[in-house]
């Protein structure tokens, strides 16, 4: 049983034998990673019943099945364990290295990736509206018709990316505020993902993504090592908030605009207004998330300036 079980899970059971109560035998941080397995349990149970109930669901129906996502939701808690057990540790001043945080930020890429995979329908790496022509197969095998190409097909585009962002940088502002981040971060979380995405949906088209995802992780990277972003310097968080993604979409349709010709005989569909706008609605999307992160001082909160007495 050890050799197939999560480290954690094997603490707990070994803690318990040697007596301790059965929250006091959970290593810290995994208190909600117990809770995570119970509920996916629970929702196993409750999967079977719903589709016996209701019969078995198919295409994007599988990802919003409420026993699916409560199927979701405990495996979210279960991976996250190390993520939480890495902020409750006291570490020490400067960078942290990958030894120190690798577990951490392996648990946060999976995490992301959970939430990803589960919004797949809304993603712009498994359907990549910007070159679809009406030949070009959707993420769930659908032809997509042209009229919906030339009407909605933008504004579906668009909102993927502004969804996507929003998962992505709530994940980034999270491990920035918390860590010293080293070299290579960046480049893991968002290629890792990119490649989790290509091996459950649509691989032919992520694959060829593949390259604007770890070169923006690089850029992200290096952009990170330069500004060095943190709490007490809110300006380069607000600056690292809006290049990030900025970078990742904007990269994005240059490789659109690169392999869209030679692998799917279609360029970019979308006005120059409208996808140039687009990487720059996604930097604004970090932006304002940046200010969830650190919100601007309220009056009370600010340091009173020195009164200077007249000579």
């Amino acid at each position: 049983m050890a050799s197939g079980a999560p480290p954690w899970l094997v603490t707990f059971i070994s803690n318990t034998g040697r007596g301790f109560r059965w929250l006091a035998a959970v290593p810290t941080g995994y208190e909600l990673s117990l809770l995570g397995v119970a509920l996916f349990a629970v929702s196993g149970v409750g999967d079977l019943t719903w589709h016996l109930l209701f019969g078995i669901e198919g295409s994007v129906d599988a990802l919003l099945s409420p026993t699916h996502l409560g199927l979701a939701l405990g495996v979210g808690l279960a991976l996250s364990g190390p993520l939480r057990a890495a902020w409750r540790r006291r570490e020490s001043v400067g960078t942290s290295s990958w030894r120190q945080l690798g577990p951490a930020i392996v648990s946060l890429t999976f995490t992301l990736s959970l939430l990803t995979f589960f919004t797949e329908y809304a993603s712009p790496l498994v359907n990549p509206w910007p070159i679809y022509p009406a030949s070009v197969l959707a993420g769930n095998g659908r032809i997509i018709p042209t009229s919906v190409l030339e009407g909605t097909g933008p504004a579906l585009g668009i909102t993927d990316i502004l969804l996507q962002t929003g998962l992505l940088m709530g994940f980034v502002l999270l491990a920035i505020r918390r860590w010293r981040l080293p070299m290579g971060v960046f480049t893991f979380i968002f290629t890792l993902n990119a490649g989790l995405m290509m091996a459950a949906f649509n691989q032919y088209v992520v694959l060829f993504l593949l390259p604007c995802t770890g070169l923006s992780g690089l850029a992200a990277d290096l952009l990170y090592q330069r500004l060095q972003p943190s709490e007490d310097r809110p300006e380069s968080v607000r600056l690292f908030a809006f290049a990030v993604p900025a970078m990742l979409y904007l990269l994005y349709f240059l490789n659109l605009a690169i392999v869209g010709p030679i692998f799917f005989q279609s360029g970019i569909t979308w006005s120059v207004h409208f996808w140039v706008g687009s990487f720059v609605i996604a930097g604004i999307v970090g932006l304002l998330l940046s200010y969830v992160m650190i919100p601007p001082l309220k009056p009370s909160e600010k340091q009173e300036e020195p009164v200077h007495e007249p000579a």
